[in-house]
Parts: C-alpha cells; structure tokens; sequence
C-alpha cells in the first residue's frame, strides 16, 4: 500500500520498501501510533454521513405534523440480545507477563433477547422477554 501511495503522489514507481520501513516511519513520526482497529458495522459508518443524519433527524417532525401526532402516541422500542451462560470477559489470575489468558466454556448458552417500550410521555410499556422455544408449531 505504501508503495502504491507514493506512486500516486508522485508518479514514480519507488524501489520497495525495506523490511523494518514502519518502525522508521513511526520515529520520523512520533504523534501517530498503532492501534488495534475494531470492527464498526456498515450501518453505523454510515450513520456518519452528515445528509443521512439530517435526514433521520428531521424525518419524525414530518410524521408528527402530518399526522398530528401527541407525545403518548409516539414511542421507541429498543431490544438487547443476550447470551446466558456465556460471559465476554473474565477476570483470571495467571503468571504475570501472561498475554491474553483463555478461558473455556463448555458451548451451552441460550440466547435471551428483552425488548423494552417507552413513550415520548414517559410512559413505558412492559418489557417483552424472548426466551428460546421448547418447539415450533405449524399453526403458530
């Protein structure tokens, strides 16, 4: 990639880089540092576009004053997934030094998802729990 950059820039081909080039480049560089990337949903990144948000935010008065909408009438609903019996992190004591300690779990979890309702009034409706089925029915 940086070979292609400084082609772009400059319009002649570089010889290649040495095998260390990074580890030059951060010195010559000391405000920039590595760090480990997270992954952000397309959706997410999206919601960064300046027009798509103003978009969104004006969206719901134009719904409101069309349909004259009170505050008890409009609500938000939100739902988190959870997985029982799995734990993202963990305190563990190990040697110190140690990187990264692993901790096992036996594959048994149930995913539970809860959905909750609140009105612009406050009003909040019961929240809805989704536990996993015992089985499906065809007239369901």
């Amino acid at each position: 990639m940086a070979v292609h950059l400084e082609f772009k820039r400059t319009g002649i081909t570089p010889i290649r880089n040495r095998q260390n080039w990074i580890t030059r480049f951060r010195k010559r560089h000391p405000p920039l540092a590595l760090k480990l990337s997270i992954q952000l949903e397309c959706q997410s990144a999206y919601a960064n576009d300046p027009d798509i948000l103003q978009d969104y935010l004006e969206k719901p008065g134009r719904l409101i004053r069309e349909y004259g909408l009170r505050e008890s009438q409009i609500y938000n609903k939100d739902e988190k997934g959870f997985m029982m019996g799995l734990a993202a992190q963990a305190k563990v004591l190990c040697r110190g030094g140690r990187r990264n300690p692993r901790v096992t779990h036996d594959g048994k979890w149930e995913l539970v998802t809860a959905i909750k309702t609140v009105a612009v009034d406050e009003s909040v409706l019961f929240p809805f729990i989704i536990n996993k089925g015992a089985g499906h029915y065809i007239h369901w």
